[in-house]
């Protein structure tokens, strides 16, 4: 590239040091200068490194001299070649951060990592806040207990698990822990509650409890309603009890 501008700019001597190499070794070259400026997205960039390590033999350690990064930092780059193709190419097509693609890393489902991505494009969640979802949904929480939001004021998870049915846990997001800052965004964009409203009837689903929900346009207003049978045995008790436990009926039986 450098001799071709040369020669657009009439030069008809510059300073060069010939080489010699294999077409192998152009490659490599090729591909080194290529990262080297920083021009790839983060998914390009960690299968870049990644056929620096298969196609040229080079260890992270040696591609993170040559780029002019740690190891740790190779290494971390190449796990992001662990998300399955269809979340990969959506972290390139909507330009997602390497910090929030490798938090999708801890989730062990495609489709819970494609619904992660949906909520931090409708709510623009920062890292940590991407990563606090994550927990929720797998229903763990910091040793710590509740961590606030960095770069985000006064916002705590409010996330509190709960066991439901086959051993699994299932998260409930906390609205009444949102800080009014929080509230008044998450009110601007309705599409925050109906998400929530819809991920509170998959739970329910997925604990055993045959719920649903219903959306409807009338007179200027959206009408949601949520039906959960009662006729089978189902109670609040069991639910909060941990899951789809019927309850029989008063009086025995």
């Amino acid at each position: 590239r450098r001799l071709a501008a040369a020669r657009l700019a009439g030069l008809r001597r510059v300073p060069a040091v010939v080489r010699e190499l294999s077409s192998r070794d152009m490659a490599l070259m090729s591909l080194l200068e290529e990262l080297q400026t920083g021009e790839f997205d983060v998914m390009e960039e960690a299968e870049g490194y990644r056929r620096l390590s298969e196609e040229f033999g080079l260890t992270q350690a040696e591609i993170g001299r040559a780029v002019g990064k740690s190891q740790s930092t190779i290494a971390n780059k190449l796990r992001l070649l662990r998300l399955p193709e269809s979340v990969r190419r959506r972290v390139s097509a909507e330009g997602v951060s390497e910090r929030h693609a490798r938090a999708l890393l801890d989730l062990p489902d495609e489709r819970l990592q494609h619904r992660v991505l949906d909520e931090v494009k409708a709510c623009s969640l920062s890292v940590r806040e991407t990563e606090e979802r994550i927990r929720a949904l797998l229903g763990t929480a910091p040793a710590d207990g509740p961590r606030r939001s960095g770069g985000r004021a006064g916002r705590t998870t409010g996330e509190e698990p709960a066991p439901s049915a086959g051993g699994r846990q299932v998260a409930w997001r906390g609205l009444g822990q949102v800080s009014d800052r929080r509230a008044i965004r998450a009110f601007r964009d309705i599409r925050l509650f109906l998400n929530t409203f819809r991920r509170a009837v998959d739970m329910l689903k997925e604990a055993g409890i045959p719920a649903e929900m219903t959306e409807a346009e009338a007179g200027g207003c959206l009408e949601i309603r949520v039906r959960i049978p009662t006729a089978g045995g189902y109670s609040a008790a069991s639910v909060r009890a941990g899951g789809a436990r019927k309850v029989p009926p008063e009086g025995g039986g």
